[in-house]
């Protein structure tokens, strides 16, 4: 919150944006070394005459944020060029003998291929000896010189986000980031706190979405003892929990409209109103927030107040989708899948293959991860990974399972998958119309088994279980005491599924509280 006119310094389109790049390169997206993927070299500027020349011996490929330089050097690339031309009037023109074993979209390569100006912009990935993948594009010929502020990605609009998040890191405005589902907002949000003044306080991440709109008021801003039925003590919320620290509110389009005036006065004033009190409290909180739905319209829409646009956009983050940093790709597959085969105790995976050896994982697979266009961006590709490790878990060859198969073959454009955001989120704000006295009846009438009253409420188990919690008047398994538990043990004759019933709490838990307690069954 902070003394600065948050209005006076609203991020510039053109300053977040940044210049087009207009160099073109080519980044390592495979090799069979992996510590190559990621590499990049410069090649010609797009529009100007030039001709360059691609082999086992040049270019040199430089590493980002280092010194060290050196040529693709694998015999699956030919020693013989693969030229690389930009006429003058635009595109660029490849031309290779049969012996480059140039592909581009798994077709081969002969002799000539022209490729155009929205090609290049979007990125062209080319397969070399069944091997190498790399992705021909545009790149900033600029050296970044701004910390990776434990980001993934070199591309030009990475490193431009990086800057704006480190001009406004420790000015104490609140920040709005926009970007679509996946791309890594509460990274953005975590590196602004991690790199504000506030770094050593406290850090609290909401996601406004998965909060019922009859609770939000209360999660916010906090209850007092007998606020409302069930509320036996005193509850803290978010904002006296984050004093003197930051708040990250995620999917802020979500924000119930009711609660968008006390949201407006927290900012403006510092003060919030925990429910069932008549007194403000003073706070002090800086504000984050994140969305992929378009405020601006959701105002023009009723549905969100000007006024609180207003004061959440003193400065505004864009957050690129993945599609337009292609070149990432490769540098965020080997961050994820490192991870992954740490996991399950193949790292070995990743070293270096003996002579005459490839990577595991085909190159054309590698291929079209790149080609494709990742409605679910870096979520998507790491949930992917995941998938691919545990699939060939074990495995001497590579398999593709027909889960991964489906999701190249038939890819949703960025719309659809947002589409299918939205409908989830009506389902969800249909079981949030659930009242807690429906949940108890659910729960008692199906003696506390979980799965059986979700199915009956109409809604997740993971749903159920966060309003049980939520819940004054649900009892908790890790609030019964020895006796009581032992007590009933002995009535029920050790019946696990009586006691839980007799008990009013779901087995899981009685059989969790009881191995916490070391009590027998």
């Amino acid at each position: 919150m902070g003394n600065m006119d948050t209005e006076t310094i609203a991020a510039n389109e053109t300053i977040t944006q940044g210049a087009v790049p207009r160099t073109i390169g080519l980044t390592v997206l495979l090799h069979p070394d992996v510590r190559r993927i990621g590499d990049v070299a410069m090649l010609t500027e797009m529009g100007s005459r030039g001709r360059s020349e691609l082999s086992r011996f040049a270019p040199d490929f430089h590493k980002p944020r280092s010194d060290e330089a050196a040529p693709l050097d694998t015999p699956y690339v030919s020693r013989k060029p693969i030229v690389i031309e930009t006429p003058i009037i635009g595109g660029v023109r490849l031309s290779c003998e049969r012996s480059a074993q140039l592909k581009l979209n798994e077709k081969s390569v002969h002799e000539s291929q022209e490729l155009d100006d929205a090609m290049i912009r979007r990125g062209v990935v080319l397969v070399i000896g069944d091997a190498v993948v790399l992705l021909l594009h545009l790149v900033d010929h600029r050296i970044a010189d701004t910390p990776d502020l434990e980001m993934i990605g070199e591309n030009p609009e990475m490193n431009r986000l990086r800057a704006n998040i480190l001009r406004v890191a420790d000015l104490d405005v609140p920040v709005l980031i926009q970007g679509e589902t996946g791309v890594g907002k509460e990274l953005v949000a975590q590196a602004i706190h991690n790199n504000s003044n506030r770094s050593d306080r406290a850090y609290y991440p909401v996601n406004m979405a998965a909060i019922p709109e009859k609770l939000a008021t209360r999660e916010l801003f906090g209850a007092e003892k007998g606020a409302h039925d069930g509320a036996q003590r005193f509850y803290q919320g978010y904002f006296l929990r984050a004093h003197n620290g930051t708040l990250f509110l995620d999917e802020i389009g979500d924000i119930a409209p009711e609660i968008q005036p006390m949201l407006l006065r927290a900012i403006e004033q510092g003060q919030i109103q925990v429910l069932g009190s008549e007194q403000f409290r003073e706070v002090d909180v800086r504000i984050i927030t994140a969305t992929d739905v378009n405020l601006r319209s959701a105002v023009e829409a009723g549905t969100f107040k000007l006024p609180l646009l207003q004061r959440l956009s003193g400065y505004e983050l864009h957050v690129p989708p993945l599609r337009h940093r292609r070149d990432d790709i490769g540098r965020l597959f080997y961050h994820f899948i490192e991870q992954e085969l740490a996991r399950t105790g193949e790292l070995s995976r990743l070293e270096p293959p003996a002579a005459g050896r490839k990577f595991w994982i085909p190159a054309k697979f590698i291929a079209r991860l790149a080609a494709y266009d990742w409605p679910g961006n870096v979520r998507q590709l790491r949930n992917v990974v995941r998938q691919l490790v545990i699939t060939n878990r074990g495995e001497t060859k590579f398999r593709s399972d027909k889960t991964l198969e489906r999701l190249l073959d038939e890819p949703k454009t960025p719309e659809q998958d947002a589409q299918e955001v939205r409908v989830e989120r009506k389902k969800r704000r249909a079981s949030e119309s659930i009242t807690d006295e429906e949940i108890i009846s659910a729960l008692r009438k199906h003696g506390f088994n979980i799965s059986a009253a979700a199915v009956a409420l109409g809604a997740s188990r993971t749903w159920l279980f966060t309003r049980m919690e939520r819940c004054d008047r649900i009892r908790k398994a890790a609030d019964i005491g020895a006796d009581e538990i032992l007590n009933c043990q002995e009535r029920c004759d050790g019946d696990i599924e009586q006691m839980a019933q007799s008990l009013e709490v779901s087995q899981h838990g009685l059989k969790q509280r009881m191995k916490q307690l070391n009590l027998s069954r």
